[in-house]
């Protein structure tokens, strides 16, 4: 009886025929739902972690501005505890020379004024160095009236530039210049520029 089940019928082949499937029914993708929760988990752990450096990242770039902030602030206090101190100091050494002063006065400005009309008729001058402070201006005009130069002082809000002659061609300038540098008188950063006017 099992036998007539399990009969092969003549002209039919041994083995079953295959189907052709698709290429979604061959492929299948499967996922359990421990799956998507442990991607969730995962996306999240990585969203925080980002996140995380970023807002470190910010937190450095906010010290640094505050770390700068700061500093530049110590600087302005400096400034002006030096120039209150310069200030100080002029005013005690013109109390101890006002007398002097008075006859002075008048001599200075009159060359000042022909210094002035000099220099409104020139272009060029070589600036030395730059200062903050007048007296140090003052001591390097000095040496240089000592060598036969003449300097002035262009004030440029805090800093004070000390120059030396003046020219109408730049050429002229340049000449003076290689010669002070060459004969030590000027700092090799010295350079030509403009007079303003």
């Amino acid at each position: 009886m099992q036998t007539d089940l399990f009969e092969t019928i003549p002209g039919t082949p041994l083995e079953p025929t295959r189907q052709t499937l698709s290429f979604l029914d061959r492929y299948r993708l499967t996922i359990r739902l421990d799956q998507i929760l442990f991607g969730f988990i995962l996306l999240i752990v990585l969203n925080v972690f980002v996140y995380s450096i970023g807002v470190e990242a910010g937190y450095r770039a906010f010290d640094k501005k505050v770390k700068r902030a700061e500093q530049a602030e110590k600087l302005a206090q400096m400034k002006k505890a030096e120039e209150a101190a310069v200030a100080s100091d002029e005013l005690e050494s013109s109390k101890a020379s006002s007398a002097e002063t008075v006859a002075k006065t008048s001599s200075e400005e009159s060359e000042k004024r022909k210094a002035q009309i000099e220099l409104e008729n020139k272009k060029y001058t070589i600036q030395m160095v730059t200062y903050m402070k007048q007296a140090a201006a003052d001591q390097l005009l000095e040496k240089l009236q000592a060598k036969g130069l003449e300097g002035f002082v262009i004030p440029s809000g805090n800093y004070l530039q000390v120059c030396v002659s003046a020219f109408e061609k730049r050429s002229e300038a340049k000449k003076l210049l290689t010669q002070l540098k060459s004969d030590g008188i000027a700092p090799p950063d010295a350079y030509i520029r403009m007079i303003p006017h």
